[in-house]
């Protein structure tokens, strides 16, 4: 009469938890301990018969890597042109790193902005504030980070009477269809200009017509006394 041979051991229970590698009916004894902060748990089993231990597990969110952005060159003045003209003259400023759009930039003429024309890393151009007195000021910039830049003086010169307008028209090869047409000219305000509504081309052009003869002094162009315009 033959004997049976040893029962077979029942199969290792289903779910999640470490299994001891030579036995996996056997659950290995392990410790746990979990941080709070980090979210991180660790597993440790406990050492076996021979008084190895088995390497740790983690689980919990992976690490961060923060990197730090190189960091940026700061805004430089180079040169203003022009240097002196009336309110309402527009001045170009080169430099470098102001910022490929403006952003926190600003130009002041002392305590007071001047309104922006155009912007660029390496070139702004913007408009002499209307209502300055005739004075020299400082012009301070500022780059598209809101970092200063530097900057140099400006005069504003006084622009003389204006001749009286009275009867003048004027015409232009082109007019904006915004509210800035050739009437803007002439109608005595630093604040209003007029705009073609276009790029330049040959054959762009603007003629006033003063309805008689007018005398200016224009010490500029004619030091030597008064000029006739006809």
């Amino acid at each position: 009469m033959g004997h049976a041979g040893p029962a077979p051991r029942p199969a290792a229970p289903a779910g999640p938890g470490l299994r001891n590698a030579r036995d996996p009916h056997r659950p290995s004894r392990s410790l746990a301990s979990h941080d709070h902060k980090t979210g991180v748990t660790q597993l440790r089993r406990s050492p076996d018969r021979r008084g190895r231990r088995s390497p740790q597990y983690s689980a919990g969110p992976p690490p961060v890597r923060v990197s730090r952005c190189p960091p940026t060159a700061a805004p430089a003045f180079g040169d203003l042109k022009p240097k002196q003209g009336i309110p309402r003259t527009k001045f170009t400023i080169s430099g470098s790193h102001f910022g490929d759009t403006q952003g926190l930039g600003t130009v002041r003429f002392g305590s007071t902005y001047a309104e922006m024309d155009s912007w660029s890393d390496t070139s702004i151009s913007a408009y002499v504030p209307s209502g300055l007195s005739v004075a020299t000021f400082k012009v301070s910039v500022t780059g598209a980070s809101g970092t200063d830049a530097g900057g140099s003086s400006y005069d504003v010169m006084d622009p003389g009477p204006a001749l009286s307008r009275t009867g003048w028209t004027a015409t232009t090869s082109d007019t904006s269809p915004y509210n800035d047409g050739p009437g803007d000219m002439l109608d005595g305000n630093s604040g209003t200009r007029y705009s073609s509504g276009t790029g330049q081309y040959e054959g762009l052009w603007i003629q006033a017509d003063m309805g008689q003869t007018q005398t200016s002094t224009c010490p500029r162009t004619e030091p030597t006394g008064p000029r006739v315009l006809p």
